[in-house]
């Protein structure tokens, strides 16, 4: 499809064509079909540039662009369609981590261990503890376990006595009886073996992956993306904005990026970027994540620092400085230094972790609570935990 056949419409002129009477059933699949309904006036409005029309479908219901999360931006003459939001990763770590709130799972039990009672202990281990069983900080603890939906779901046991297998029902906890759900504590055995002549290599089985005879059916609680991602103790260093100019390197004003050049019908980032580079004498490469890509225009001339600057919308990201070149990536700091920076967090914060992990163990320890030789214990068959399974 010929560029000159595309089409995009200011805000205005898009609600102009819907006022006309476009029909419900004109519902383009992808950019490309809705810019070929919708004729962009360059003469009138300026240049446009798009990325990827005829890649980028839609994802939700309407007739303008939101529904291709696409928007218009306007950079100074030029017009450009870009995504809707952006992703910045901030890394400054200014906050300190919330060790509690950050706790994983099995840290969250131990640390709810250390403190229980005898008796809440034995409740734990006979019909499951429960809010109304706990006390002050031992209520918040338990209330950091449960996620904030709680789900479930029912499987037949596979072959070989484990799941997942073929799931036959679920659900979730209702939100008014979420105070009523209660955790059972019970040990467990694992196994491991070093593999022979594979140094550093094991293998092990464990009797909670045993979950039964195949076809037998057992409800097991799920977990979301969302939950296993949730131990980043209070980090959140990813976050979802309006798609707007990111801080550059280059300087968009410069005089030399005032110079014109002519727009290509189709082109890609690099080749863009090479156009611009002559016009304007600068060094601009593109990253390799985005360089290939394709970029449709309608109009004739455009100065040099407005398209690298609408190019800059199109994939959400700047121009970092490389000796005397400047790359179009995703953010100025450089994704190497980056992960660097967060290893060194989480490494810090790990052994923060293994610290308080040890306080507990020694804790429960010592408490006496979990050791098997008292004859009452054994008597009364409730006390089924061990502290070198936990």
């Amino acid at each position: 499809m010929g560029i000159s056949r595309l089409s995009v419409k200011s805000a205005l002129l898009i609600a102009a064509v819907s006022a006309l009477g476009q029909t419900q059933s004109q519902k383009p699949a992808f950019l490309s079909d809705y810019l070929a309904l919708h004729p962009w006036d360059a003469a009138k409005f300026g240049p446009m540039v798009v990325l990827s029309p005829e890649r980028t479908s839609v994802r939700s219901s309407g007739t303008s662009l939101s529904a291709f999360d696409r928007k218009l931006i306007r950079v100074g003459s030029l017009t450009a369609i870009a995504p809707t939001e952006m992703v910045l990763i901030d890394d400054s770590l200014r906050e300190p981590p919330n060790m509690c709130d950050g706790l994983p799972t099995n840290a969250k039990v131990l640390y709810l261990l250390s403190t229980l009672t005898e008796d809440q202990l034995k409740t734990a281990n006979t019909n499951g503890i429960g809010l109304k069983d706990l006390q002050g900080e031992q209520q918040k603890v338990f209330r950091s376990l449960l996620p904030t939906v709680l789900s479930w779901g029912t499987y037949k046991v596979g072959e070989v006595g484990a799941i997942p297998g073929e799931k036959v029902d679920g659900g979730s906890v209702p939100d008014d009886l979420m105070d009523q759900v209660k955790v059972k504590i019970q040990s467990g055995i694992s196994f491991e073996f070093k593999l022979l002549d594979q140094p550093n290599s094991y293998t092990g089985f464990s009797n909670r992956d045993w979950y039964g005879k195949p076809g037998d059916k057992v409800k097991v609680r799920t977990e979301s993306d969302k939950d296993r991602r949730a131990h980043a103790f209070g980090l959140d260093p990813r976050r979802i904005v309006p798609n707007e100019s990111k801080p550059s390197q280059l300087n968009y004003a410069d005089p030399r990026l005032a110079a014109q050049l002519l727009l290509p019908v189709q082109s890609t980032v690099k080749g863009l970027l090479k156009d611009a580079s002559a016009a304007s004498g600068f060094e601009i490469t593109a990253d390799l994540r985005v360089r290939d890509l394709m970029v449709e225009t309608v109009g004739a001339r455009v100065k040099a620092g407005d398209l690298l600057k609408a190019i800059a919308l199109c994939v959400t990201g700047t121009y970092r400085k490389v000796d005397s070149a400047f790359v179009l990536t995703s953010d100025i700091a450089g994704l190497g230094a980056r992960k660097l920076k967060f290893c060194a967090w989480k490494e810090s914060v790990d052994k923060e972790l293994q610290r308080r992990e040890g306080f507990w163990r020694e804790r429960v320890f010592k408490s006496g609570v979990l050791i098997w030789p008292r004859a009452s214990s054994r008597k009364n068959g409730w006390l089924r935990s061990h502290p070198t399974l936990i």
